[in-house]
């Protein structure tokens, strides 16, 4: 039985936590009164969610993509939909402003990642020295 080391691993609670967030943007949007909410909350949400997966499968299968890699494709996913929408070939609303919040979404995202890795990176380097 091949066992999982920690850095294929390290992906997974920030994949669960930003599935609940974006469930949780989603279904407060439904409720909320905010028109920003319900028309961008879930256009920021989203690359953040795409964001933590491709994470967790780059992990996963060992590959190296680097930040600007893995905040591409999070950027590039939401934004072909979007120009599927103004071609009337997937359902939705065109609207330019959405790609200013793929962008928001995924300067959180990558910047969270930013901030992690580096934690983390020195946590090892000194858990290294230490042994």
């Amino acid at each position: 039985m091949k066992t999982q080391t920690i850095e294929q691993l390290s992906g997974l609670p920030s994949l669960i936590l930003s599935n609940v967030g974006a469930v949780l943007v989603q279904e407060y949007a439904k409720f909320s009164n905010s028109n920003f909410l319900k028309s961008y909350g879930w256009d920021v949400a989203s690359p953040i969610w795409l964001y933590s997966l491709v994470n967790y499968v780059n992990n996963r299968t060992g590959k190296h993509l680097g930040i600007f890699g893995k905040a591409s494709i999070s950027f590039a996913v939401p934004a072909i939909l979007e120009v599927f929408q103004k071609m009337g070939v997937y359902p939705g609303a065109y609207d330019t402003k959405d790609f200013l919040a793929y962008g928001a979404g995924v300067l959180v995202a990558a910047g969270i990642d930013k901030i992690v890795s580096s934690k983390s990176g020195l946590e090892n380097k000194l858990a290294q020295e230490n042994q």
